[in-house]
C-alpha cells in the first residue's frame, strides 16, 4: 500500500464504493482503490466530503492534513483503535514506572547514531573542516560517557540538556557539509528560516505521521512516552519513536542537497511564515520521501516489535 499526496489546489475527494475518487476542472478524474492506500497527505486546500471520511476510518487509512505555514500545526486523523486495551494497560505500567530507564537508553541509542553520522560525513565529504569534524565528534562522545556513566539515573532535564549540547555540536558538523547558499547554521524552527531547515520541518512531520499510525496500528497509545513528558495534544510516544530516526532522514536530507535534487531557487521567503518549499520542490520532495519512507517504515515497526517484547 502507498501515500497518496494531493498538493493540487481545487480537488476534491469523495468516496465512491469501494474507490476513492480525485476529480478537479483542470485535471483529468481519477480513482484509486482504498486497499491500495495507506494514507493519505493533503498540503493544499480542497474539498472532502464526510462519506470518504467515514471509508478511511472504515479501510484505516490515515490522513494528514500538512500546514506549510506553521508544520507544528499540521493534523492527523488516525484510524479507529481495534487493538487489545491491555497492551496499552502494560504500557502504562511500564513508562509509568521505568520511563527514566527508558529515555536515557533511547538518548543513547540517538547520540551514538549521530556519532555514526559525523564519522560517516567525514568520509563522504573529506573537504568537511577537521575541526568542525573533531568538536562533533568531542561532544558527542562525551554526551554518550555521560549518560552511560550515569546508569539510567539521568534527571530528566539534565538529560535534556545533553541531547541539546550533542545536538548542536551534530548539526554544526552538517552545516560545514552543505553548500554555503542553503546558510544552514543550526536547527531552528516555528518557522523555519532556512532552507535545510524547512526540509527538516517538512520531513519530520511526515515522520511523525508515520510514527503515529505505526504505534496506533500496534495497539499502543502515541500519547504515552518515556521521553517526551504528556502534553496537551502532543503524541508523546511517536515523538520518542521518531528520536530513533532523525538522524537518518538529516544524512538523507543532506544526500538530497548534496547532489542538488534541492537548490536554493525551490524556496520561498516569507516575512512571518519564514522558509517553505515551493510547488516544484514538494513536487520533487514527495516522490523522494515515498522511496525512503518505505525504508523507515519497515525499521519502525521492528522497533514497535522490540517493545511489545517488553511488555
Amino acid at each position: 500500500m502507498e501515500t497518496l499526496f494531493i498538493d493540487r489546489k481545487g480537488v476534491q475527494l469523495t468516496a465512491v464504493k469501494e474507490r476513492l475518487s480525485i476529480t478537479a476542472t483542470d485535471i483529468r478524474s481519477m480513482s484509486v482503490p482504498f486497499a491500495n492506500i495507506c494514507r493519505i497527505v493533503v498540503s493544499t486546500q480542497l474539498t472532502i466530503t464526510t462519506a470518504l471520511i467515514s471509508k478511511l476510518a472504515e479501510h484505516d487509512i490515515e490522513l494528514l492534513v500538512i500546514n506549510h505555514r506553521c508544520y507544528e500545526h499540521s493534523v492527523t486523523m488516525l484510524p479507529t483503535f481495534k487493538a487489545n486495551p491491555m497492551r496499552r494497560y502494560k504500557q502504562y505500567e511500564l513508562f509509568s514506572s521505568q520511563s527514566g530507564i527508558l529515555a536515557n537508553r533511547l538518548m543513547r541509542i540517538k547520540i551514538s547514531q549521530q556519532l555514526h553520522a559525523i564519522s560517516a560525513l567525514a568520509r563522504h565529504y573529506p573537504k568537511v573542516p577537521l575541526s568542525a569534524i573533531m568538536r562533533g565528534c568531542k561532544a558527542i562522545t562525551q554526551a554518550h560517557q555521560a549518560i552511560k556513566d550515569a546508569q539510567g539515573q539521568v534527571a530528566p532535564h539534565v538529560l535534556l540538556g545533553i541531547e541539546g549540547t550533542a545536538a548542536k555540536e551534530y548539526f554544526a558538523v552538517i552545516s560545514a557539509v552543505l553548500p554555503s547558499s542553503f546558510e544552514f547554521t543550526g536547527r531552528n524552527r516555528r518557522p523555519p528560516r532556512d532552507p535545510f531547515n524547512a526540509l527538516l520541518s517538512l520531513t519530520y512531520t511526515l515522520l511523525y505521521s508515520e510514527a503515529c499510525k505505526a504505534l496506533f496500528g500496534a495497539g499502543l497509545d502515541p500519547m504515552f512516552g518515556c521521553y517526551h513528558k504528556l502534553s496537551y495534544s502532543r503524541q508523546s510516544l511517536a515523538c520518542d519513536l521518531m528520536e530513533l530516526f532523525r538522524v537518518s532522514a538529516d544524512l538523507w536530507l543532506v544526500q538530497q542537497v548534496k547532489t542538488q535534487i534541492f537548490r536554493p531557487e525551490h524556496f520561498t521567503f516569507h516575512t512571518h511564515d519564514g522558509c517553505r518549499l515551493t510547488k516544484t520542490a514538494r513536487q520533487l520532495f514527495y516522490p523522494a520521501y515515498q522511496g525512503q519512507a518505505k525504508q523507515w517504515r519497515a525499521q519502525m515497526r521492528r522497533r514497535i516489535s522490540q517493545l511489545l517484547g517488553v511488555l
